[in-house]
């Protein structure tokens, strides 16, 4: 009985031996499949462009405007002309862009541009824009029209200029309370908050 009794030990061995192999090779390539996909995963990565798109400001050839200069003070609406390069325009539009001191945009419109014939390579643009604003300074960007969307495309030109009160500027809907309970708006050149009423002792 014992020749038999070892055999079937040995059989039994050698088949959970051979489970044992089997199952350390399904899990060493299972590893290694992982090891590939993580290393073309973080190749990938790393490999792949930014989409953000970077604006690039240019030199101020490609763009000029006639009646505002850095630092000029304007108030609204804002009349701005002046001659762009065709390569900055999409079917003979780009557009201006205001924004203030934070670059909050205040307004921002399409601009057409008048070229005499298809041949020139400059037209002229102006275009009157509304604002309101309680900033004492801020910006005039120039983009370019970009209807690709790619990053290498994206050009823009900005003046930074001053924002002067204009007694006919609306003032933002906004409200201060009062310690009497009372609500007061902004109102004036300024669009400063009107003062709380006195209370009385």
């Amino acid at each position: 009985m014992e020749p038999k009794n070892n055999n079937f030990l040995i059989s039994l061995l050698s088949i959970l031996l051979l489970l044992s192999c089997i199952i350390a090779g399904f899990f060493a390539w299972q590893t290694q499949n992982l090891v590939r996909e993580l290393t073309e995963s973080r190749n990938q990565n790393l490999t792949t462009p930014s989409q953000t798109p970077i604006q690039t400001i240019i030199p101020s050839q490609a763009v000029v405007i006639n009646n505002i200069k850095n630092g000029d003070k304007i108030t609204s609406p804002v009349n701005i002309s002046g001659t762009i390069d065709k390569s900055w325009t999409w079917e003979a539009t780009f557009s201006i862009e205001i924004l203030d001191s934070a670059r909050k945009p205040l307004n921002s419109m399409p601009v057409s541009v008048n070229f005499e014939n298809e041949v020139v390579s400059r037209g002229l643009f102006s275009i009157s824009i509304s604002f309101v604003t309680t900033a004492q300074s801020g910006f005039i960007v120039v983009h370019a029209d970009n209807p690709s969307g790619l990053p290498q495309n994206n050009k823009s030109f900005e003046i930074p200029i001053k924002f002067m009160a204009n007694k006919n500027t609306a003032c933002t809907m906004e409200a201060k309370l009062c310690p009497d309970g009372t609500s007061v708006g902004r109102s004036g050149p300024n669009c400063e908050f009107a003062p709380c009423p006195t209370l009385k002792p």
